[in-house]
């Protein structure tokens, strides 16, 4: 009888321990940072100006960790018989680098977007090198408002 109430013993101990060992992977794995992305085609409006076609990247840290959020950035699709070599682009945004908190978010914006291509990812770069892409829809509105003011020559934000 002895034997037996030290090996249940032993065996809730050794599920106890395994058990809150997975846990504490489990949560340690899941406890990061992580952006959410989404991009737009936006006016802007302060101090009695309206700046319209914006295009705006709108980051959010909805991870649990503090985020180094690096860059805003896109790839753009080239024409046959362009020149390859250019594929992407940076948003030149004089905020960033800018740590994020969970919670915290932070708004890029492009004023000048003569892309000459169809965009295929919008998405945010962090210090640990990992991207974070826009979903599909906003890089397909994306590039139906850029090529509708593409139509009528605009390529950078205009002020009214």
């Amino acid at each position: 009888m002895a034997m037996t109430i030290t090996q249940l013993t032993a065996l809730y101990a050794a599920l106890v321990s395994t058990a809150t060992a997975a846990w504490t992977v489990y949560k340690d794995w899941n406890d990061v940072g992580r952006l959410k992305v989404t991009v737009g085609v936006r006016s802007l409006v302060g101090g009695g100006v309206i700046e319209d076609n914006l295009l705006v990247w709108s980051i959010t840290n909805t991870g649990k960790r503090s985020v180094l959020l690096t860059h805003s950035a896109g790839t753009v699709e080239r024409k046959p018989g362009e020149d390859e070599t250019f594929t992407g682009f940076l948003v030149n945004d004089p905020a960033l680098p800018k740590r994020l908190e969970p919670g915290d978010y932070h708004m890029s914006i492009c004023r000048e977007y003569a892309f000459n291509g169809k965009i295929t990812r919008l998405y945010a770069v962090d210090s640990l090198n990992r991207n974070f892409n826009a979903p599909a829809s906003d890089v397909a509105e994306v590039n139906a408002k850029l090529r509708e003011l593409a139509a009528k020559g605009i390529t950078k934000s205009s002020s009214r």
